[in-house]
């Protein structure tokens, strides 16, 4: 049948049509798929792990400890166990450092810094400070922390306390009870009296203390007097014609080491003997001629007894063995 020409222009039309329909899954025509948005991160919470409120994270609760701290009285030999103290929000690690978390013997600032390290738990919440020294006895301290949060808010606290005063009264050191010297701020046996040596209390717990013979003891050695690391003895001995006393300790090499102290000015002792024993001293008895000493021999359980005292010729301590010398 012949097309007329209306219906020739129809159909032409229609072909158009359908061409620029069915092209678009070819050539790159067709529309392009939609770019997905790059994920992000949602805010870091508060400190405390609630949500940042909108109005900021300066609005974040602030960061404390989790309930009031109040010392009264504190063992030494406990606190250098540490001292935990618990936030309710996380801390800065990087602000934990022995220039913001400071223990002082007396006022902060101007006192005395003791030397001790802070550490952070896992949880960035619990900070725990531990000294290197046993804490004196009766003495006032104050834990000054200056660190910052989590979002670097600054975070203060003070903690004052006092430490027990020193027992010279414990039967499982002293054979009888000791005297308390204010002037050593230690405790004094008398000539007679036995003293225990004990390892785990009376070995040095740093090398500040330098025993030098002719010189004054340190004032970081008479920190080991107050804290009664180092154990005093009396005598009847006269050396430069001044009155004497033994101090005995174990220093960190281990070695029991036994010390003839001019104690001619209270309180400012000159040493002008010493002597570091073979083994380790088990116990010490001050008496008029020097001390009595028990000390360990390779024999299990066995002790060997010796005097020792002081040679004024020599200006040294010596040591004569009384019994199990072999």
């Amino acid at each position: 049948m012949k097309m007329t020409p209306v219906a020739k222009l129809a159909a032409i039309l229609a072909a158009v049509a359908f061409s620029l329909t069915g092209c678009g899954g070819g050539g790159g025509g067709g529309e392009s798929a939609s770019t997905p948005s790059t994920p992000t991160n949602p805010p870091s919470p508060c400190p405390t792990g609630s949500a940042i409120p909108a109005t900021g994270k300066a609005d974040c609760p602030v960061v404390g400890p989790n309930a009031p701290i109040t010392l009264s009285v504190v063992t030494p030999r406990l606190f250098k166990q540490g001292m935990l103290v618990q936030f309710n929000g996380a801390l800065d690690l990087s602000s934990i450092t022995t220039a913001n978390v400071v223990l002082w013997k007396g006022v902060v600032g101007t006192g005395t810094k003791v030397a001790g390290a802070a550490s952070l738990a896992a949880n960035n919440k619990d900070l725990t400070y531990a000294a290197v020294q046993y804490l004196a006895n009766g003495s006032s301290y104050t834990l000054d922390i200056n660190v910052t949060d989590s979002l670097g808010r600054p975070v203060h606290l003070t903690i004052p306390f006092t430490t027990t005063p020193m027992i010279c009264a414990d039967n499982a050191i002293w054979s009888n009870p000791a005297n308390f010297s204010p002037a050593y701020q230690d405790c004094v046996a008398d000539i007679g009296v036995q003293t225990l040596v004990d390892k785990s209390y009376n070995t040095l717990q740093d090398n500040t203390c330098s025993i030098n013979v002719s010189s004054p003891l340190t004032a970081e050695c008479k920190a080991y007097l107050a804290n009664g690391t180092m154990l005093l003895s009396n005598t009847s001995i006269v050396a430069n014609g001044h009155s004497t006393m033994w101090d005995s300790f174990i220093g960190t090499d281990g070695v029991s080491n036994i010390v003839l102290l001019d104690t001619g000015t209270a309180g400012a002792p000159i040493v002008i003997g010493k002597l570091a024993l073979p083994s380790d001293l088990v116990w010490i008895i001050g008496n008029p001629t020097g001390a009595s000493i028990d000390i360990v021999t390779s024999v299990n359980g066995v002790l060997r007894n010796e005097q020792v005292t002081w040679n004024a010729s020599s200006s040294t301590i010596t040591v004569t063995c009384k019994t199990n010398c072999t």
